[in-house]
């Protein structure tokens, strides 16, 4: 199931977010002498126009707020950690806990409202936030990456992925998860990575994953089981693939019925030409430089979609 509608909000303050970048190994601090809001929007801005461009529907909300608030929100331009749409027989919108404390304050109404303004029903919100003060976390389609066709739901644990979450979420969605631990090399040894979507997607049939990142073998091998169960070739990317985002794709159809895997530039250069060829096999390639937003954001493109259905 793939939507041809997209959520995207601007930056707002962009910065290398202090309140994230402890569990975050792909994020960098700032030391040069840069106007990070200043790129991150040229990025973001060439990224849409590419999307438009391909006929791809967007939703772009401006980084000012209709509610008057003015909050610093450094993450603001990864909308899919907080929020998320569902279509099945009953439309669903579904709020999450989020680890960050000022990206708690990226929770806007008018996300919801302008989907409804472009006819998105929506017949209950799940609002799974009250959980931040207990200190269990789930960010969305960051911790969970969905194959919605199949009702399979695939999660790396860390801080920002909760596992009675994960629970809860399959309880209410009527999906079957498949958890596990994913880590990557850094300075001070192998550490848990952060989000599922920076080393794995799920397209219709192709699932793109990094499974050196899996270190236990049992679990290696469980996950191997379920996406083949489930119908899906695996493209595997390598350890080095993943740390320049290539795990952290999204696949999406535009209103011809074309369909795409959108990614970063970074992501795409990475790639190798058999690699290549299996995903245009079934879709178009379109990819969008974005350095500063990967390299200070520690997030990549699929972070900054929010899938409408």
């Amino acid at each position: 199931m793939l939507t041809d509608t997209l959520l995207l909000i601007e930056p707002n303050h962009f910065t290398a977010n202090p309140d994230t970048i402890a569990t975050n190994f792909y994020q960098e601090k700032i030391t040069d002498n840069i106007d990070p809001q200043k790129l991150a929007k040229q990025e973001f801005d060439l990224l849409v126009k590419e999307l438009q461009k391909n006929d791809i529907k967007t939703i772009v909300l401006p980084a000012q707020r209709k509610d008057g608030k003015e909050p610093i929100t450094p993450d603001a331009l990864f909308p899919n950690n907080w929020i998320s749409f569902h279509s099945d027989t009953h439309k669903k919108a579904i709020l999450y806990p989020m680890c960050g404390e000022n990206r708690r304050q990226e929770r806007r109404n008018d996300a919801i409202e302008e989907a409804q303004k472009l006819g998105f029903q929506i017949d209950e919100i799940i609002d799974l936030t009250n959980f931040e003060n207990q200190n269990n976390f789930l960010e969305g389609t960051g911790s969970l990456v969905l194959d919605r066709k199949n009702r399979m739901v695939y999660a790396c644990l860390s801080q920002r992925t909760d596992k009675d979450l994960i629970y809860l979420f399959c309880e209410k969605m009527d999906y079957e998860s498949v958890f596990f631990y994913s880590e990557q090399e850094t300075s001070e040894g192998w550490k848990l990575i952060y989000h599922t979507n920076v080393m794995m997607s799920i397209g219709e049939n192709i699932a793109v994953v990094c499974l050196d990142s899996i270190r236990d073998k049992v679990e290696r091998a469980y996950l191997i089981q379920k996406l083949e169960e489930a119908g899906k070739n695996i493209l595997e990317i390598s350890l080095e693939q993943k740390h320049h985002f290539a795990g952290n794709m999204l696949q999406v159809k535009n209103t011809k019925d074309e369909k795409f895997w959108v990614m970063s530039e970074a992501a795409h250069k990475i790639l190798s030409q058999n690699q290549i060829d299996i995903l245009q096999k079934e879709s178009k390639i379109i990819s969008s430089p974005i350095p500063t937003i990967e390299k200070y954001g520690g997030g990549s493109v699929r972070c900054m979609l929010c899938e409408v259905f």
